[in-house]
């Protein structure tokens, strides 16, 4: 009897997430939407200068030159090239970023709370002593179930983080006055961190495959927070946290 109570109390605690069993923080992870579309193959040369694409922003703005330096890097995977000038760049990299106000939301649900329902089985054993007398023993097996429900409500705040790079064709926007668009990429992500210099290096990570391309559709990748590949965009003074479930 003891072993099978044993084996229900391990069952439950699989199923309740409060159990200490199973109270386990998830791995920190980010969740980037990456949507990119570009102009057909002009046979533009991949050499660029890259500017603030806000006017508000300057070029040599110190936030600016640490997010356009990380883009840089993913560039450089593509096979870009940075100029030396701007007189020897064929491409305008205009790099506009920034992170929305907090939103707060939230949300209720009722968490079941498990117990004992009830006798599932129940086994009697008796016998007759040497004086002719009867003793019975009865053991019941108990049954386990949801007993009731508990009100939980959860308040959450949730920043949007995002940086779009669009590329232009600087010889031809000369030519015809107007700005020729050879690509543009568009990063978002959501989560609970309002630091935008901390989830930066992961966004470029999640969108270097796709930077400059046509992704057809915005694409979701998800990416953990230890993962290795981030490090080449982190600052050198940015710690590394993992155990938070999303940021």
């Amino acid at each position: 009897m003891k072993r099978l109570f044993a084996c229900l109390l391990l069952l439950l605690c699989a199923v309740l997430s409060g159990c200490a069993t199973n109270n386990v923080t998830p791995p920190l992870h980010f969740a980037v939407l990456v949507d990119s579309i570009a102009a057909e193959n002009r046979g533009v040369p991949k050499t660029y200068v890259i500017g603030s694409g806000d006017n508000k922003i300057s070029s040599g703005d110190l936030h600016f030159r640490e997010y356009a330096e990380q883009v840089e890097k993913a560039l450089a995977v593509n096979g870009y090239v940075k100029a030396a000038s701007p007189d020897d760049a064929a491409i305008l990299i205009a790099l506009v970023y920034g992170i929305s106000d907090p939103k707060d939301t939230t949300s209720s649900y009722a968490m079941p709370v498990f117990g004992q329902t009830g006798v599932a089985a129940s086994n009697t054993y008796g016998r007759i002593g040497a004086g002719g007398t009867f003793s019975a023993t009865t053991t019941n097996t108990p049954s386990f179930g949801v007993t009731g429900y508990v009100p939980i409500t959860e308040n959450q705040t949730t920043y949007t983080r995002y940086f779009v790079a669009t590329a232009f064709d600087i010889n031809a926007s000369k030519a015809s006055g107007k700005d020729t668009q050879l690509w543009k990429t568009t990063v978002t992500s959501s989560g609970s961190s309002g630091d935008l210099r901390y989830v930066f290096p992961y966004m470029v990570y999640a969108t270097q495959p796709y930077l400059g391309s046509n992704t057809g559709k915005k694409i979701e990748v998800k990416v953990m927070g230890d993962a290795p590949g981030v490090a080449q965009y982190r600052p050198a003074t940015q710690p590394v946290v993992t155990s938070v479930a999303t940021k």
